[in-house]
């Protein structure tokens, strides 16, 4: 994932990511970081199952598909 992030900063790319705990690497290479303050692996995964949800809904939203 890194060397993803890496990539598509040298061919001018925006990224965005999820993380958890303090954001690592991640941090460095994503324009925009969505980080989960927290070091437990299932509430990370939970959390970002409902962010990706909310960006859907909000997505639907935005092209009047709701």
């Amino acid at each position: 994932m890194l060397l993803g992030l890496q990539q598509a900063r040298l061919i001018g790319m925006r990224t965005v990511g999820l993380s958890g705990g303090i954001g690592g690497e991640m941090r460095e290479l994503c324009d925009v970081l969505m980080v989960v303050p927290s070091s437990t692996t299932s509430r990370i995964q939970e959390m970002h199952i409902t962010i990706g949800h909310l960006l859907c809904k909000a997505l639907e939203e935005r092209l009047g598909l709701v």
